[in-house]
């Protein structure tokens, strides 16, 4: 986990990405770990929610108030599932926020459930006054997809910076105590002249390749657990062994995926300190 955080603080606060991504690709990141967790499919919904973090610093379009709006839905799914309640229910506040008439699906807080409380419990929550950015001489701020300057006083928000012609240079889901990086001190019109350094991406992909061969392993342990405790098959003896024969291979699989995701973590994580 700390190793995932430090890999988006990097990405964040760098503003250098060896690839950029088009605001539809983060969108399908958060469609993916949106239909995963819907489907209770907890290590699809990790991998993709990764994937969609790791994007997000790196967007190279502004972003829309229903893209955002998504990415602070996404992350209280992610806070909730890390058993964070408080932390989901300002996020919800969040996507309230840019979209007041926003609603979960009753598939996935139905009535009773602890998310729906939280999601109750953010749209009654009374919105602090706004806290104000100093603006840009050039370019211009763009805080959950609209032109302000300002944001939220008391929940997260989008926040992009975009240059004077139309670039955007950084992105990032930030806390109202959470500083802002700086603007870029480059003349209007010249932004094309900040070079990216390669060594930020490789590090960056260190960082994804770990997550996921942890979340494959955590998916491995699981299945060997299934494979070992059969006492909720009643499908009848020769339906158990085949469930259990079927745990055994999903374990075999996901212990090789994190055997070669964290060789190619520890492959990248050598190739940034020699590009650095």
């Amino acid at each position: 986990m700390m190793l995932g955080m430090w890999m988006v603080t990097a990405a964040v606060w760098s503003a250098e990405c060896s690839t950029r991504y088009s605001a539809e690709q983060l969108v399908q990141s958060l469609g993916l770990a949106e239909s995963s967790y819907a489907e209770m499919d907890d290590i699809g919904f990790q991998l993709a929610w990764t994937e969609a973090r790791n994007r997000l610093p790196c967007v190279m379009e502004p972003l829309t108030p229903t893209d955002a709006a998504q990415v602070h839905r996404v992350a209280a799914y992610a806070a909730f599932l890390d058993q964070d309640l408080p932390r989901a229910t300002d996020y919800l506040a969040a996507m309230t926020r840019v979209q007041p008439k926003a609603t979960l699906p009753s598939g996935v807080a139905p009535e009773g459930h602890p998310l729906r409380t939280a999601f109750d419990d953010a749209r009654s929550r009374p919105e602090a006054p706004p806290l104000t950015l100093q603006p840009p001489a050039a370019g211009e701020l763009r805080v959950d997809g609209e032109r302000v300057n300002a944001r939220p006083g008391d929940r997260p928000a989008v926040v992009q910076y975009i240059g004077a012609d139309g670039a955007v240079w950084w992105t990032l889901q930030a806390d109202a105590a959470d500083a802002l990086p700086a603007y870029p001190e480059v003349a209007p019109g010249e932004e094309w002249k900040l070079k990216f350094n390669p060594a930020w991406g490789v590090a960056a992909g260190a960082g994804a390749a770990a997550i996921t061969s942890l979340v494959l392993y955590q998916g491995a342990v699981r299945a060997e657990e299934r494979f070992y405790d059969q006492s909720d098959c009643v499908a009848g003896e020769d339906a158990c062994y085949t469930r259990a024969q079927d745990e055994l291979r999903k374990n075999h699989g996901l212990v090789l995926g994190s055997a070669a995701t964290a060789l190619a973590a520890a492959g990248l994580g050598v190739a940034a300190v020699l590009t650095w």
